[in-house]
């Protein structure tokens, strides 16, 4: 009659717990390895055997090591046993065993990168053919950024300031300046027209144009202030603008050819701070803690946030398709302790676009206005301008290079 072994090992692999479960039959053996990450109790193991059970990733087969025949005298193998030197660790055949898996995987994953990097290849030859065939059939006129008579920048004058400016839907965009910003803000005084000043904010160079507003002006008039404002920075070469938090005629500004800082790059780029952070307010230590990562796809910056691995005890990566090719690379690469969705409750969710799900403490890195659940960046030095959004400000920063992720603190609010 065949017998069957199985044995679970759970040793230290600095710098986390790992367990190699072994099962035996016919002569094959078969390997699986996890990480627990901190030290399990005995409880923990049990509980993970009894729930992982069904849906272990064993290695492929390999011969298995000859078992010696008949009974051995008991005496005989508790001597040997005590005086053999401890060895910790799998046997060399399950070490062998977790080679072939390793190899397997390694194999499988180049050939997604190739199909994966053959079918950008193609994406981006056909866009180049569509760009040669719109440049054979002609395409838009370049516009270039108005200069006074000297040569130098356009300094708005008032008809330059009353004369509403609709850039065509066929019109090709000024490029944008790096470090010329635009500052829209209401300013109770008397007037009508709005009045552009260059100022420098935290080292940028900015053109503010104050909108006049006085108590109970009406609405519409409010609006086609902010529009004649909005067209004298975009007649400067201001493409991006920053407001306070609370302007109430982004769409005015967005209909003369201004927009908005995108803050979802900068939000994403401190996410593992941001992470911590929400941690030390919850009182949960790191050892102790579980984070998400979730999103459509792995980013970038999704893949630069995995860095969490070594700093918290479970790391679940929730990320249809891809996620699952990330989540073996870093078991394989660092022995990263990376549960399945739907698993454990994470204490926080670091969600990179919608989809995902989403449980604990949520931060939502995407969009225009991404939710941080009351955690707020602030530079080292502090000193922000009270009347401007902060997010957005911090993101300009951080895009021109005047702030690092090693100088922003994250305070609970």
């Amino acid at each position: 009659m065949e017998c069957g072994y199985a044995r679970l090992t759970v040793w230290f692999a600095d710098p986390f717990w790992v367990g190699v479960y072994e099962r035996e039959a016919e002569g094959r053996l078969e390997v699986c390895r996890h990480t627990f990450g901190a030290e399990p109790k005995d409880g923990e193991v049990w509980q993970w055997l009894l729930s992982a059970w069904r849906g272990l990733d064993f290695s492929p087969a390999v011969e298995a090591p000859r078992r010696p025949s008949g009974r051995e005298n008991p005496k005989r193998a508790r001597r040997q046993a005590r005086n053999r030197p401890e060895k910790t660790g799998a046997g060399t055949k399950a070490q062998q065993a977790l080679q072939l898996q390793r190899e397997a995987r390694r194999a499988e994953r180049a050939q997604r990168h190739r199909q994966r990097d053959a079918a950008e290849e193609e994406r981006r030859f056909r866009l180049r053919q569509e760009k040669k065939k719109e440049t054979r059939r002609g395409g838009p006129t370049r516009c270039t950024v108005p200069t006074g008579g000297g040569g130098g920048p356009l300094t708005p004058g008032a008809s330059d300031i009353l004369r509403p400016h609709k850039p065509g839907p066929g019109a090709y965009p000024v490029p944008e300046v790096m470090g010329l910003v635009g500052i829209v803000a209401l300013e109770e005084r008397r007037g009508r027209r709005p009045v552009v000043t260059e100022e420098r904010v935290l080292g940028l160079r900015c053109l503010r144009v104050s909108v006049p507003v006085r108590p109970g002006l009406r609405d519409d008039r409010r609006k086609r202030r902010a529009e004649q404002g909005a067209a004298a920075l975009y007649r400067a070469g201001v493409r991006r603008a920053l407001t306070a938090e609370d302007f109430p005629d982004w769409p005015a500004l967005e209909g003369q050819g201004l927009r908005s800082v995108d803050p979802e790059p900068f939000c994403q780029a401190i996410a593992v701070p941001l992470a911590l952070a929400a941690l030390r307010r919850a009182g949960i230590l790191r050892v102790r803690a579980t984070v998400a990562l979730s999103g459509p796809r792995v980013s970038r910056p999704l893949f630069a946030a995995a860095r969490l691995c070594p700093q918290v005890r479970h790391l679940v990566v929730d990320v249809p398709g891809e996620g699952e090719e990330l989540a073996a690379w870093l078991r394989e690469e660092y022995g990263a302790a990376v549960l399945r969705p739907g698993g454990a409750a994470p204490d926080v969710t670091l969600a990179f676009g919608p989809g995902g799900e989403e449980r604990g403490t949520v931060l939502r890195l995407y969009g225009p206005a991404p939710g941080l659940a009351g955690l707020r960046p602030i530079p080292e030095e502090g000193g922000l301008p009270p009347d401007l959004a902060p997010l957005p400000l911090l993101s300009l920063l951080w895009e021109c290079g005047r702030l690092t992720e090693g100088q922003i603190q994250i305070h609970a609010t």
